[in-house]
């Protein structure tokens, strides 16, 4: 235990659940959105309909990261 606590998160596996129909509840739900899995779902389900390239969903995905941790940071 620490204290803060401490979340540990396997994103990969996180990421597969959600692409194969997973549905988290509100708690887990927060936990990933907090972490950006949802958004790197979002991003990719729109890589596989064709909207958009992987190399910008990873550049979305990099600037919202850095933007959070400059929020956290602050």
């Amino acid at each position: 235990m620490t204290n803060p606590a401490e979340i540990s998160i396997n994103e990969e596996r996180a990421l597969y659940w959600l692409q194969v129909g997973a549905k988290p509840s509100d708690t887990a739900r927060n936990i990933l959105s907090r972490e950006g899995i949802l958004l790197r779902n979002h991003l990719q389900i729109g890589v596989n309909k064709g909207a958009i390239t992987q190399a910008q969903a990873d550049a979305k995905f990099n600037a919202w990261k850095e933007e959070r941790d400059s929020k956290l940071n602050a």
